[in-house]
């Protein structure tokens, strides 16, 4: 796993769509309330494009991890793969998640963006406002499901950017019969950014 306060090489990182060189240094930053707090997560600091380029990371690099407390994926379970494009026209970027739901049992709800000039403020993502745009808009993504969560902004000035993404994960790991019928053995647990 890499460590999410170090700055990854870039050719690990990025697939430059287009001509585009050279391709830009992308790294990681933890953010949580204190050392010992149970709310934290991951963002990623991104170097803006040039003019009308687009940037992708690389399938793989970055997962959304459920119950992975402070970044260790031993305590969770990967929830989804993504990937992560941000395009820029003139001042205008456009920052876009595509997450694949993992199979199995697992659903995916709740989905809340950041995408910024600064790291955010708050590791509450309910506070990340405006809302993403999310396609398709359903409540709920089910397994194997695939979606995007996109934010755009316009941006005076500046060289870094940068993204989060956060979701409620559920994990149903098995079936039991009752009088009712059967009943799933679900556990909820929050998803976010974190290095593979």
């Amino acid at each position: 796993m890499v460590d999410p306060r170090a700055t990854v090489g870039s050719s690990a990182l990025v697939t430059p769509t287009g001509a585009v060189s050279p391709v830009p240094s992308w790294g990681a930053q933890l953010i949580s309330e204190s050392s010992t707090s149970s709310n934290w997560g991951n963002v990623i600091k991104i170097a803006v494009p040039p003019a009308d380029a687009k940037f992708t990371t690389q399938t793989g690099f970055v997962i959304m991890c459920a119950g992975c407390g402070r970044n260790n994926i031993g305590k969770g379970y990967t929830a989804a793969a993504l990937t992560l494009d941000i395009s820029r026209t003139g001042s205008t970027y456009t920052a876009t998640f595509t997450v694949t739901v993992a199979g199995g049992s697992i659903t995916a709800s709740g989905v809340n963006m950041y995408f910024g000039t600064s790291a955010p403020s708050s590791n509450a993502p309910g506070s990340w406002k405006p809302k993403a745009t999310l396609f398709p808009t359903v409540g709920s993504y089910a397994s194997g499901a695939t979606f995007t969560a996109t934010k755009t902004l316009t941006v005076g000035s500046g060289n870094t950017l940068y993204a989060a993404l956060h979701f409620v994960s559920t994990k149903c790991t098995h079936y039991y019969v009752s009088a009712g019928g059967a009943d799933p053995a679900c556990g909820v647990r929050v998803a976010r950014l974190a290095w593979a």
